[in-house]
């Protein structure tokens, strides 16, 4: 499993990103979209979560503090109410302040989701489904949820085996392991360019750069 924290990506780390796309798309007619964010849906859920196990734990203290008698006074309806609201608000906001809480508010189908339905959503605004031959692949990486997602058009898909794209996640997995994420998409963008050229991708006399080649950043 990958780090959650976001990793900063220098302008070296990116234009040595670029320079690996271009490298591809020189040889093949593939056209690479390298896209990094740093999660993938907001999870209001977990906020609503975590305000709800805050507003019982608010609960559980006052009644064990007013049976055993702990507190040396007494609060009025007025204080109790407004002490179950501070905690709830607390618990709403921590989500917000520390983002990797939500993996534990959330259930990680849920998460694998939500993550999918971004990077197809992501794959339609880059318009990777444009390409004259439909050799567009989105590689995808949501650093909350600890996912990679590798979408490939249709014209490269009646070629790849799905199990040729896991081995493409793996490679950008394991440079995220190793906190060098540059590396990672450096080396999957590589095999991504034997795995095209392999299957019968190679670039035309006529071609064209489709897509932008540098690495797509989303906070």
């Amino acid at each position: 499993m990958m780090k959650s924290k976001k990793f900063k990506f220098s302008e070296e780390q990116k234009e040595r990103i670029r320079l690996a796309v271009a490298d591809l798309e020189a040889a093949s007619s593939g056209e690479i979209v390298p896209y990094y964010t740093a999660q993938s849906d907001d999870y209001e859920v977990a906020r609503w979560k975590m305000a709800a196990v805050f507003g019982f734990l608010g609960a559980l203290i006052l009644g064990l503090a007013s049976y055993f008698w702990l507190l040396p006074f007494s609060l009025t309806p007025f204080e109790d109410a407004l002490f179950f609201i501070l905690l709830m608000f607390l618990g709403f906001i921590i989500p917000l302040v520390y983002p990797a809480v939500s993996r534990s508010m959330v259930d990680s189908t849920i998460m694998k989701q939500k993550v999918f339905d971004r990077a197809t959503t992501v794959f339609l605004e880059e318009e990777i489904f444009k390409t004259r031959d439909r050799t567009g692949v989105l590689i995808y990486i949501s650093a909350l949820e600890r996912e990679v997602v590798v979408l490939a058009d249709s014209g490269i898909n009646k070629k790849v085996k799905p199990e040729d794209w896991q081995k493409i996640v793996n490679l950008v997995i394991a440079g995220i392991k190793a906190n060098k994420v540059d590396e990672g998409l450096v080396n999957a963008i590589q095999a991504c360019k034997k795995l095209l050229l392999d299957n019968g991708f190679t670039v035309r006399p006529d071609d064209k750069n489709e897509l932008p080649d540098n690495l797509r950043l989303e906070d």
